[in-house]
């Protein structure tokens, strides 16, 4: 008997559900370093934002005064208010109609094709939520150089390119922060190269590039400089201050917001380290765990070659392993921006979302026909964000030079 529409759609669904369950959302949660380390709110977004109390300022009201002197003026403690709003994230599939005839006579063999787009969806959405929590929070995964023209585009390092963040098959926007796709739109990557620093895209010749133009991911940027990904990492904890949580710590009374950062120019050294460590401490903080790239903690291994007494690598969750120093892990993640260290007070830190990731399946199917084709189509979604309660806690060491390749 053939099978109708409806009655494939929901035994379809339910074998997608069954392939997804115990997969996607484990190996999504263990396997992106930031989302297993941060502690997660799960809070209802409908309508609403997120908003903390964060304490800003003492009070003036504190004071010594000789005998029978007037007392000093009453002060009072000063709040503010940070704002987060989670941001959309999708995966989508597609199975053709030859998978969904052999249904009818071998399930275990469009299983097998299920498996083969979860699985890749998967370790899609891990690389690229990844990127985006490492991030700078306004879309941009690299910068061009500062000349260049035609399909071949220069990019100012390889670090993108050798962390799988633009890969063959790819499709972009280039442009500017005002202007994301100013320079093309919706190209597909048809090479890279590490070598070269370039990747090549496909269509017509475009305008020439330079120092102000950046590659993003199709769409997710608009032309009014919003994105539509989540906060990240490097835009939390940056290199000189700016605004998170819709507080701009660059802003006059605004310093109680701005994080700690150390220019190192230069190799990385025990010395840094620990004035990295101090620093944090004269905040109040408490160093909970030190990220950076894999090519860091080499250095950080070759460092305390000398030393006398060796600790056993502490086993993370997720696989990662990581090196003690001041009793804290020093945790390695090829995702992690080259050439910086985060030393972070991760009790400050949320991974913000309503949900864990799902299928969308209001409708109650999970896999839907696609019309006018032979195919049918699912979506994973998940609704998230990076938020922080207090920002002079964390710290970016930067500018490390023996970081180059970040392996």
């Amino acid at each position: 008997m053939a099978y109708t529409g409806a009655s494939v759609a929901s035994t379809l669904g339910n074998v997608l559900k069954d392939v997804y369950t115990g997969t996607v959302v484990e190996q999504l949660n263990n396997e992106v370093l930031i989302t297993q380390r941060l502690e997660r709110d799960t809070v209802d977004f409908s309508g609403n934002q997120l908003v903390y109390s964060v304490h800003k300022q003492r009070s003036a009201g504190v004071f010594a005064r000789a005998e029978n002197v007037q007392f000093a003026n009453p002060g009072a403690q000063l709040y503010a208010k940070p704002v987060y709003d989670v941001k959309s994230l999708y995966g989508r599939i597609r199975v053709t109609g030859l998978g969904r005839v052999k249904t009818a006579k071998d399930a275990g063999a469009f299983l097998r094709v299920l498996e083969g787009e979860i699985s890749g969806i998967k370790n899609d959405l891990k690389m690229d939520l990844a990127r985006q929590l490492y991030g700078t929070g306004n879309g941009v995964i690299a910068t061009t150089d500062t000349s260049g023209s035609g399909v071949v585009v220069t990019l100012q390092s390889a670090e993108a390119i050798r962390k799988g963040e633009l890969y063959i098959g790819m499709i972009v926007d280039i442009g500017t922060l005002a202007d994301p796709d100013s320079q093309c739109a919706s190209r597909s990557i048809t090479d890279v190269s590490i070598a070269n620093l370039t990747i090549t895209v496909d269509g017509a010749n475009f305008v020439t590039t330079d120092g102000t133009h950046f590659v993003s991911r199709e769409g997710n940027n608009t032309d009014s400089s919003v994105t539509y990904e989540v906060s990240g990492l490097q835009q939390l904890v940056s290199t000189a201050a700016g605004s998170f949580g819709g507080i701009d710590a660059s802003a006059a009374g605004n310093s109680y917001w701005d994080n700690q950062r150390l220019n190192a120019s230069g190799a990385l050294s025990l010395d840094l380290l620990t004035q990295s460590f101090n620093t944090v401490d004269v905040q109040g903080g408490n160093v909970s765990a030190m990220i950076s790239s894999p090519g860091m903690q080499r250095a950080l291994f070759n460092l305390l070659q000398s030393q006398v007494r060796y600790t056993e690598p502490m086993n993370l969750k997720g696989g990662f392993k990581a090196l003690e120093y001041m009793g804290q892990p020093f945790i390695a993640d090829r995702q992690a921006p080259f050439g910086k260290v985060y030393f972070l007070d991760e009790k400050f830190l949320n991974i913000i979302d309503a949900g864990d990731w799902d299928w969308l399946n209001e409708d109650g199917n999970i896999l839907k026909w696609v019309v006018g084709y032979d195919a049918w189509e699912a979506v994973l979604a998940r609704y998230m964000n990076l938020s922080a309660k207090r920002r002079n806690t964390q710290l970016v060491l930067y500018g490390l030079t023996n970081d180059t390749t970040g392996v």
